[in-house]
């Protein structure tokens, strides 16, 4: 795409960045018009990337004490309902983990590409651009597709806080503009990694169709918990009743603490070293 000035200013495109709570991503380069953008176009990218960034960021200000005081799951399911819940119109495999989840997340969603689904991927945080959480067979949202979501969103926004509830959170904003953009693009699946824990995620909304739970250790423990049980336990909270759940933590006190949870939900359980290697 060559380079292009603003009315305003003398600078190529590359150049001409906003930069809002610390957030990269917000460059004019991100629009996938064959032709030059207008000034408009780009203060309506700006002006949807400044509304999901003034939200509340834990990401940015470090996360509050995980508790269903902070993390309520009927706040991010009150907000999916005004969006018609679009994860309910796909198939969703479901990622928790400490290390290595947004891999497997990513790995996962390109061999369902490669079988031939359309396939999104949900992950976080991102490198440059926040449309990088937002793909469908490895390709991000266009810029012009995020105006149309964050347009849909705030409108469902302001209906959701006429019930008086404190502001959404950056990250429950996030994750339904990635539910939301998946249902449009009439994906055949999806691939959801969770951002924090797992039981009081804002992804946890979701009844998938598989959970994956990769390896555990001691991770966000003013968060989570300061034992392996404890962060097993919250991580374990992505398993659904009668839903397989794969594992592949190798740690015996983590395994257990899964083993419990999914023999309670009569969820069938596949784990590394026993059952796959």
């Amino acid at each position: 795409m060559q380079n292009w000035s603003s009315p305003q200013s003398d600078l190529p495109a590359r150049s001409l960045r906003t930069d809002f709570s610390g957030q990269r991503g917000t460059s004019v380069e991100r629009f996938q018009s064959p032709d030059q953008p207008t000034v408009a176009a780009i203060a309506e990218y700006q002006r949807a990337l400044q509304y999901l960034f003034s939200h509340l960021n834990y990401e940015k200000s470090g996360h509050a004490r995980y508790t269903e005081q902070n993390y309520r799951l009927d706040r991010m399911r009150r907000l999916l309902r005004l969006l018609g819940d679009p994860q309910d119109q796909y198939p969703i495999v479901h990622v928790a983990g400490t290390k290595g989840k947004g891999t497997v997340a990513t790995l996962l969603a390109a061999s369902l590409t490669g079988c031939g689904m359309r396939t999104g991927l949900y992950t976080s945080p991102h490198l440059l651009h926040l449309e990088e959480r937002f793909q469908v067979d490895n390709e991000m949202a266009t810029t012009e597709q995020m105006v149309a979501l964050v347009d849909r969103l705030k409108a469902a926004a302001e209906r959701w806080s006429d019930c008086g509830d404190r502001s959404l959170t950056f990250f429950e904003l996030t994750t339904a503009v990635a539910l939301l953009h998946f249902g449009q693009q009439q994906v055949d699946c999806a691939v959801l990694e969770v951002g924090l824990g797992g039981r009081l995620d804002s992804t946890n909304v979701c009844s998938p169709c598989v959970s994956v739970i990769t390896s555990i250790s001691l991770d966000h423990q003013q968060q989570l918990g300061n034992t392996i049980r404890e962060i097993a336990g919250e991580k374990a909270g992505i398993i659904k009743p009668q839903t397989p759940v794969v594992v592949s933590t190798r740690d015996a006190d983590a395994r257990a603490v899964i083993s419990q949870q999914a023999a309670a939900l009569e969820a069938p359980l596949q784990m590394i070293n026993r059952d796959f290697e």
